[in-house]
């Protein structure tokens, strides 16, 4: 039944969702447009929040939009993944 169902949707041209692999390169390919400093900011967050692979794709989605829309500077993103959060 599955397998027929997938057939059909097949036939029918409907684009099928990126795999993970696709993704991760996607967001690979993003960070690396990312200022040195920036990238090296966002390490030591990942070390001190022990980011898993999953974290890494989000933080780097949201600066990617943050950076597109203009709404924060690369070295406010620097202070902040440098700095620890407030207690």
């Amino acid at each position: 039944m599955t397998t027929e169902i997938l057939d059909r949707i097949r036939a029918r041209g409907v684009p099928s969702i990126p795999s993970a692999t696709v993704l991760a390169n996607g967001r690979r390919a993003q960070l690396a447009t990312f200022p040195p400093e920036l990238r090296e900011a966002m390490k030591v967050a990942a070390k001190r929040h022990a980011w898993t692979p999953e974290t890494w794709m989000i933080q780097v989605a949201l600066i990617a939009d943050c950076r597109h829309a203009g709404r924060c500077s690369d070295d406010d993103l620097v202070l902040a993944y440098q700095n620890p959060p407030p207690e």
